[in-house]
This record gives structure tokens, C-alpha cells and sequence, in this order.
């Protein structure tokens, strides 16, 4: 696994804690709702 899926893994608690439902997908993220320059990660996090 690449440095995104471990962190993505890694914090799935966290998320799932405030969202219900969750779907991971990577890819480009062009309107990020959450940045982490550290980790070079960009979420963009949607309701189902």
C-alpha cells in the first residue's frame, strides 16, 4: 500500500466516527475538504 491508503486506514476511525457511511476512492482531489500537507494527503469527503 501506497503512503495515502496507510493514512487513509489509519484514520478510518476518526472519520467513521462523524460520518455514517464511508467509501474510500483515490484519485484526484480538485475541491479538498480536509488537507494534510505533512502527509501530502487532500480529502474530499461527500454525505452518501
Amino acid at each position: 500500500m501506497d503512503v495515502t491508503t496507510d493514512a487513509l486506514i489509519a484514520h478510518s476511525a476518526m472519520v467513521s466516527a462523524e460520518v455514517l457511511a464511508t467509501s474510500w476512492q483515490q484519485g484526484t482531489v480538485s475541491n479538498a475538504t480536509a488537507l494534510d500537507d505533512e502527509l501530502g494527503l487532500k480529502v474530499l469527503i461527500i454525505k452518501a
